[in-house]
């Protein structure tokens, strides 16, 4: 088993795939490693489907809980998922959000923090919204230590990366032709001209 190091902590990284049509196999191979105590008897699956790009399933074993998340495919062509981890790193180090237990080929496995999603109208609701800036405010707080972090990478790194994977044209079906005739979307030389002048 090998390992990557992020912010002086050494994450396992796991030479398999996981594929999502049949995860249970492939979860059980993160979990023997991260979990090798647990018995495959005693091993609970839920999956989380309120992700837009991800498969995201939890393990669970009595009280104890991980994640296991399978990137959607072409993700990483719009997310730089060795910037991710180390970010998840550094969160945990210094906020004490949950931990990164391993990282694989199409995916990584973390720890379980209890929570739900929000509802709509408490989207609107100012003391949730004072909780939610309270807690942007203390990730803003954290130390950048690597150089390339403290240049501006959003419009000549990301955007343009983004922008390369948007369809010339959109499918026919009666869902895509409502949104399109909805919304217009814009070509990419169009996005690339406004990004350019947001930039400058």
């Amino acid at each position: 088993m090998a390992l990557s190091v992020f912010h002086d902590v050494s994450i396992p990284r796991l030479s398999l795939c996981v594929d999502v049509a049949e995860y249970r196999p492939g979860v059980l191979k993160v979990l023997q490693q991260v979990r090798p105590a647990w018995k495959e008897s005693s091993i609970n699956f839920k999956v989380f489907d309120g992700g837009l790009t991800n498969f995201l399933v939890g393990a669970s074993c009595d009280e104890d809980m991980v994640l296991v998340r399978i990137y959607g495919s072409n993700t990483e062509k719009i997310i730089n998922r060795e910037s991710e981890i180390s970010n998840l790193v550094k969160l945990n180090k210094c906020l004490g959000t949950p931990p990164v237990y391993a990282h694989f080929s199409n995916g990584l496995c973390y720890g379980f923090a209890k929570g739900r999603q929000l509802e709509l109208h408490e989207l609107y609701d100012l003391s949730v919204a004072r909780k939610i800036a309270r807690e942007m405010a203390k990730m803003h707080t954290i130390s950048i230590s690597d150089v390339e972090a403290k240049q501006p990478l959003l419009y000549n790194k990301y955007l343009s990366g983004w922008i390369n994977e948007i369809p010339e044209s959109l499918g026919s079906d009666a869902k895509t032709t409502s949104t399109v005739s909805t919304f217009d979307p814009p070509t990419q030389d169009a996005f690339n001209e406004h990004i350019t002048d947001i930039s400058c």
